[in-house]
């Protein structure tokens, strides 16, 4: 027999809602009050019309969408999604490009945060995906939210240049054209692999020549697909280096650099908070 769900019971959803917004306060992962209004006004249920309350207030992610065997999206786990837009750092009047859209939730979000100053634009490779978050968004009261079907790694350069871009999708490498479409100054919040297994949250801002992350947390997304997916070749390999503590001649900063196929990846632990560096392609 086929799974029924149960009539949509409003004074839970709120019940549910007002409990989720202050676990996510009380772990501390809603400091910024603008965020925090955000994640108090926009009900995530509005995204999720296949889960029950249960499922969409918890603090986990939900999968939505398998295509040939696999999972090609979901909706974040609300602590990482308040996560990434702390380190995104928001402002009023920000113009935002979002890279895989969902659900729309992230998206409704952002929106809430910048306001009717600023700008956001969504764009995802699934046509249905976009489809239904603009519904999503429009219920929500966002119409004004940009969504676009197209492949993430180029952008949206007719509506470049943009302020901050937040990628949720797992990325290889800092993409040109997310560079290339962001202002001087602007800051770029990536899910990045850096080893086989192991996926940082990177919040970059370029520094001369490169491209300096100011905060670094553990993630873990659905792999970046189209042009400029994930390479197809095994990478389970890595080689290291150890130069132990007797053998230096000098005094050298601890450091790991991984070699891509684009850029180098600099990981610095010498003092707190360095930042991590990834060389201009």
């Amino acid at each position: 027999m086929p799974f029924k769900q149960a009539p949509f019971d409003p004074q839970r959803a709120r019940q549910l809602h007002a409990q989720l917004v202050e676990q996510l306060m009380g772990d501390g992962l809603l400091d910024d009050p603008e965020l925090a209004r955000a994640f108090q006004i926009v009900p995530r249920h509005l995204f999720l019309p296949d889960h029950t309350l249960e499922q969409i207030y918890s603090d986990q992610a939900l999968a939505v969408k398998r295509k040939a065997g696999a999972w090609v999206s979901s909706s974040s786990q609300p602590g990482m999604m308040a996560i990434m837009l702390a380190q995104l750092g928001l402002q009023p009047g920000h113009r935002v490009l979002e890279i895989g859209t969902g659900t729309g939730y992230n998206a409704a979000l952002i929106a809430a945060i910048v306001g009717a100053t600023g700008r956001v634009v969504s764009v995802d490779l699934e046509a249905d995906l976009i489809k239904a978050a603009r519904v999503h968004l429009d219920q929500a009261g966002y119409p004004e939210v940009d969504l676009r079907h197209a492949d993430g790694a180029l952008g949206a350069p007719d509506a470049a240049p943009f302020d901050r871009i937040i990628v949720t999708a797992g990325a290889w490498d800092l993409v040109p054209a997310w560079r290339t479409q962001l202002v001087p100054g602007g800051r770029i919040v990536v899910p990045m692999t850096i080893f086989p297994s192991l996926m940082l949250s990177l919040a970059f801002e370029q520094r001369g020549s490169v491209w300096e992350a100011l905060s670094a947390h553990p993630c873990g997304f659905v792999l970046l697909r189209g042009s400029e997916a994930h390479p197809g070749r095994d990478w389970t390999s890595p080689r290291l280096v150890l130069h132990p503590r007797d053998e230096r001649t000098t005094a050298i900063r601890s450091s790991a650099t991984i070699e891509k196929e684009w850029s180098q990846i600099v990981v610095v632990w010498d003092e707190p908070h360095s930042p991590l560096s990834t060389s201009n392609p």
